[in-house]
């Protein structure tokens, strides 16, 4: 859950603070936003189905994808994210300047659900 949280948080921030200034700068700007989402109807939880995505239950997801670039004289920003809204979920931002500096941060996060019904024969 606190992952989820962070991830939000830096999001957030991310989109908060950067995308009107990249917006207002219509030079150098290129990429594609992709907004949409799922909806799954499953007659019971089932793990299998969402063995590495996170989605066991019958819901509503929110998908996203963002891939950004931006370049101005020396300075570059570039912003990838896959299945924002999933628990499958990546992200990876890189800015610097070229031939100075280069900063980066990568996020990335698998689920591995393997059962909802497994029992031992031990109790307690």
């Amino acid at each position: 859950m606190t992952n989820k949280i962070a991830v939000l948080f830096i999001l957030f921030v991310f989109y908060s603070l950067t995308i009107p200034l990249l917006l207002k700068a219509e030079d150098g700007l290129e990429g594609s936003i992709e907004i949409g989402g799922a909806l799954t109807d499953l007659d019971s939880k089932s793990f299998k189905y969402g063995e590495y995505t996170g989605v066991n239950d019958d819901s509503i997801y929110f998908a996203g994808n963002v891939d950004l670039s931006y370049n101005r004289n020396a300075f570059f920003l570039d912003l990838r994210t896959d299945n924002i809204g999933l628990d499958n979920r990546s992200l990876y931002l890189e800015t610097g300047r070229y031939g100075r500096y280069k900063l980066f941060l990568e996020y990335d996060e698998i689920p591995k659900l393997i059962s909802n019904n497994s029992q031992t024969i031990l109790k307690g």
